[in-house]
């Protein structure tokens, strides 16, 4: 869905520069309306004529009266405006910090509140982009002589977006780890204890003794062992939310005013007879 971004810049050279960086980012010249355009400006200053030119222009913009009345004012104190269609959502966000360039551009809620009680400019009579005239100069006919009502319709469809990965990585360090044991361990001493008593037959030796004792120790033994403690994997699942999307159309409203007999009548329904009844009814 087409979405329209303007900004208000003190600077027409700002103004053509915001310009230039929409179209290096890929919207099209037709896209971008700057008003004055540099084109009717002397020395970057607009004159009273393209002034004009460009309160009218405005109103091809669709805006409604209370954000016209800012824009109109601002283009009568000399500053430019910038507006863009934006047909590709995914543009938006960089338009829309293309269009702050913070260092120049206006806090349009400021002007809001300054311009409150500012005139409202109407359409000049007889302008119109074509270059045509319509019956009563104060509309815009085709080229049959008929007028358009034309009625924007909203649609909304779906379109999938990355919102990001969740990965598993599995890898192998080592870390240190201590484990406690007691180890034994067997010593040898040699003992000598001083005696004093007769020989019996049996402590003469007839031969050679030996005496022997060996030394023993634990050490620790190591051994590892490889288990599965956990398992861990990716799962999946699929909400459904149920959104609401609130937006604004355009219409074309059409009043027919009858001269001849003062009756007013409209696409809605009802005829206003000025000191009589109305007699209801759609056109």
């Amino acid at each position: 869905m087409s979405r329209a971004v303007t900004a208000i810049y003190r600077s027409p050279v700002v103004a053509q520069l915001v310009r230039e960086e929409l179209e290096q980012l890929g919207i099209g010249r037709s896209a971008i309306t700057v008003l004055p355009d540099a084109a009717g400006t002397v020395s970057g200053l607009a004159t009273a004529e393209t002034q004009e030119d460009a309160i009218d222009r405005l109103h091809d913009l669709g805006l409604p009266e209370p954000d016209a009345r800012t824009y109109q004012q601002a283009l009568r104190n000399g500053d430019h405006v910038v507006s863009v269609e934006v047909d590709d959502d995914s543009y938006l966000g960089r338009v829309q910090e293309i269009m702050r360039r913070p260092e120049d551009a206006y806090d349009l809620d400021e002007l809001d509140t300054r311009y409150a009680g500012a005139d409202y400019i109407p359409r000049r009579q007889g302008y119109a982009d074509t270059g045509t005239l319509d019956q009563t100069g104060t509309g815009d006919l085709a080229s049959d002589g008929t007028v358009r009502v034309v009625e924007e319709r909203l649609a909304v469809g779906k379109r999938e977006v990355e919102q990001g990965a969740v990965r598993v990585r599995a890898f192998v360090r080592e870390v240190p780890v201590e484990a406690e044991v007691d180890l034994r361990s067997t010593r040898v001493y040699i003992e000598r204890r001083p005696v004093d008593r007769a020989v019996n037959p049996g402590d003469i030796p007839l031969g050679e003794q030996v005496l022997e004792a060996r030394e023993s120790a634990e050490r620790a033994v190591v051994s590892k062992e490889a288990r599965v403690v956990e398992e861990i994997g990716l799962r999946s699942e699929t909400e459904v939310q149920h959104q609401t999307v609130q937006d604004t159309v355009r219409k074309t409203e059409v009043e027919i005013e009858d001269e001849r007999t003062g009756e007013r009548s409209s696409l809605t329904g009802g005829t206003t007879i000025p000191g009589g009844s109305g007699s209801s009814g759609a056109i």
